[in-house]
């Protein structure tokens, strides 16, 4: 039998934990079992036993380890302690249909076993997200996100953990890099639908603040090495605009600034700036 673990990255959104965790409760072919990361939220997540189904289990890192090093805490504790054979990432702000999980298994049965079968993913207002072309289940894709990629051991085994010099943002892109590198195929289950509540949804939090508009940014300026220079030009171009635009202002230019800055030097990591704490 195929033991399928669900991972839940959550970072001061316990709104969003709770949703999640309840659209789990409710698939026609449950996880065998979920594993939840609070990634050193500033406010410890807390979840009363009789909010948690069977087979969930709470996890703290005590400090924010950034993205890539908090699915890989939940990755290698899925792999390690729940022997699991598929990964389901998942984060705070990813809820699944009721037939996601049956609906992504149902697509790879179809496909090579070495593949990563992607969500497929709508908006907050129901838009369809970034997938190119046609929704249909089996089609090539050539990026997966991290909101809900149904990935298998032995892609792990094959291609290694997620990038954590990155911090926050892109480690989708750089993943996805590996893995065309690696000859693995990103398959596309257009019936597997997931809502990606992150363009300002405020029963669960989320927003775009100057934090992440500074990693977002810099990771994609020293990723991409042949355009660096081009692509830091236009961040710092922004920035201007950062200025005039309401609801945005200094703190957002000088996260264009500094992401330039950095990005065009390497610098990665978790850092340190007075916009990041607004």
């Amino acid at each position: 039998m195929t033991t399928v673990v669900a991972t839940v990255l959550c970072w001061n959104n316990e709104a969003g934990v709770r949703e999640v965790l309840r659209r789990l409760a409710l698939q026609s072919r449950p996880p065998d079992s979920v594993v939840v990361l609070d990634n050193g939220s500033t406010r410890p997540l807390v979840l009363e036993p009789e909010s948690i189904f069977a087979g969930v289990f709470l996890l703290s890192s005590g400090t924010n380890l950034g993205v890539g090093a908090g699915h890989n805490r939940l990755i290698r504790h899925a792999l390690d302690e729940h022997d699991a054979d598929l990964v389901w990432l998942l984060e705070h702000d990813t809820f699944p249909n009721s037939d996601c999980l049956e609906s992504l298994m149902r697509v790879r049965r179809a496909t090579t076993t070495n593949s990563v079968i992607a969500t497929e993913l709508v908006r907050n207002n129901y838009e369809r997200d970034w997938l190119p072309g046609r929704s249909a289940d089996g089609e090539p894709l050539d990026r997966v996100t991290l909101n809900g990629p149904l990935i298998p051991r032995t892609v792990i085994d094959l291609v290694g953990l997620l990038n954590e010099s990155l911090f926050v943002g892109q480690e989708d892109w750089e993943y996805s890099d590996r893995l065309r590198r690696a000859s693995v195929a990103i398959v596309r289950a257009a019936s597997a639908v997931a809502l990606h509540a992150n363009k300002g949804d405020g029963r669960f939090d989320s927003y775009v603040s100057p934090a992440r508009l500074y990693y977002s940014a810099r990771n994609l300026i020293a990723a991409d090495r042949r355009n660096r220079a081009k692509r830091a030009a236009r961040v710092g171009a922004a920035a201007f605009k950062e200025l005039v635009t309401p609801g945005r202002g200094a703190a957002y230019a000088a996260a264009r600034v500094n992401a330039c800055s950095d990005g065009l030097r390497g610098r990665l990591g978790p850092r340190s700036y007075r916009f990041m704490e607004r």
